[in-house]
């Protein structure tokens, strides 16, 4: 069970973290970009 829920942590938070990281190098970036799409779509 232990492995399992290693495996399982590895599987479910590891991606995730990965995208909250590009996720913000984008935001640092290219804020204004970000903000001028999520109006867009929330428009929509």
């Amino acid at each position: 069970m232990k492995n399992s829920g290693k495996v399982f942590h590895a599987i479910i938070f590891v991606p995730i973290l990965r995208c909250i990281r590009m996720g913000a190098k984008m935001y640092e970036t290219k804020p204004y970009n970000v903000s001028e799409k999520w109006e867009a779509r929330h428009a929509i």
